[in-house]
């Protein structure tokens, strides 16, 4: 599993993803210390679950963000492809998180994805 901070991605509606000097700037930093941080658990070669937690008070929408994450997962070597993505949650989170950060969680899909536990979650809760 892996479980890091890292600095919030540039929004894709300001940034025009890989076009623009503040991703790529965003990108080549983050992928730089994706050795020294993440490089124990290795790469994770199969299906995965991703988490993105960011700042209550982050500026603009959740899934701004998102597309250069999945990118910094693929160029830091830290998943084979990103199209092995099974759940991606992407939530605000009401705790010490800087607006400018996220934590980033991605995890080997297990015998029970997190996918279904979160559906099982609201139908037992009658929200779904």
């Amino acid at each position: 599993m892996i479980d890091v901070l890292l600095p919030l991605p540039p929004s894709i509606n300001k940034s025009e993803r890989r076009f623009s000097h503040e991703y790529r700037l965003w990108l080549d930093a983050v992928v730089a210390s994706a050795q020294t941080l993440i490089a124990p658990t290795g790469k994770i070669e199969t299906k995965f679950d991703l988490v993105l937690i960011v700042a209550k008070d982050m500026r603009g929408d959740l899934d701004n963000r998102l597309n250069h994450i999945m990118d910094f997962l693929v160029e830091g070597e830290l998943v084979a492809d990103d199209g092995d993505a099974r759940a991606v949650i992407v939530v605000r989170d009401e705790g010490e998180l800087d607006r400018f950060q996220c934590r980033m969680i991605v995890r080997p899909r297990c015998d029970r994805d997190l996918a279904r536990i979160i559906i099982d979650a609201l139908v037992a809760e009658g929200g779904a």
